[in-house]
């Protein structure tokens, strides 16, 4: 039936099979009309932006769902982000550097969660969180993330909980740090800061009332490190551990 419906309007069976396959729910229900006009835009707009824009459509891909058919599909893209909390000093960060880091940090979310664009609006303003001096290193955004999930279960939700498990300032001065030694070009700082960024992450956590953006201005790297060793000494020391 579905396949005489298709022949009778016209449909290209093609764009038909991709509308289903970026459907938010592949449980078999039919694809509307919308969804097919949908993928016959994207696919439309696919060559300029290929040319244009290549370092928007990993991101692009995500989120067509949410941007109008009418318009420039990047200029869409970015009042949608914006609208969402995502600030101009990263839509300028994003527009330099890209958005080919979204790909493999998808698994930490349900397919759900991917094919709705929720994922990759939660990954742009985690990132953002870490700054827009440079793009925060994969490293660090993964270590974060594996504080409440694991890519590993595609079947679980990545976080049960809204708020991330450290604070902002925490993450903004973890990013400070991590763009000092990239710029600097400090790669033993830097990989001194890879090594032990779980265990930093872990420290911040346990301690939310101590990472305030006024105590993280008082404290050094090197003094953090200090702090988050005992912390960890002690915890391995406690019984049961």
């Amino acid at each position: 039936m579905r396949a005489l419906l298709a022949q009778a309007l016209d449909l290209d069976t093609r764009i038909v099979r991709r509308a289903r396959r970026w459907l938010p729910h592949q449980d078999g229900s039919p694809i509307r009309l919308a969804d097919y006009n949908l993928t016959l835009w994207r696919r439309q707009q696919g060559p300029r932006l290929r040319s244009e824009s290549p370092q928007w459509l990993p991101l692009l891909a995500q989120l067509w769902r949410h941007l109008p058919t009418e318009g420039e599909p990047v200029a869409n893209l970015r009042a949608l982000l914006l609208s969402h909390g995502v600030s101009p000093a990263m839509w300028r960060l994003l527009h330099r550097e890209g958005t080919g880091w979204i790909r493999p940090l998808r698994n930490y979310y349900t397919k759900e969660s991917q094919r709705s664009g929720r994922a990759a609006l939660e990954l742009v303003l985690k990132a953002q969180k870490f700054g827009t001096r440079q793009l925060v290193p994969l490293w660090l955004l993964q270590a974060l993330m594996n504080l409440d999930g694991n890519p590993n279960l595609p079947r679980k939700s990545y976080l049960k909980n809204p708020e991330d498990p450290i604070d902002a300032p925490m993450a903004a001065r973890l990013g400070q740090w991590a763009a000092d030694r990239v710029l600097s070009g400090d790669e033993q700082a830097l990989q001194q800061l890879h090594d032990r960024c779980y265990l930093l992450l872990n420290w911040a956590a346990a301690h939310p009332r101590y990472v305030t953006s006024r105590a993280l201005r008082q404290v050094t790297l090197t003094g953090l490190w200090r702090k988050a060793e005992q912390w960890h000494q002690q915890e391995l020391a406690r019984p049961g551990s």
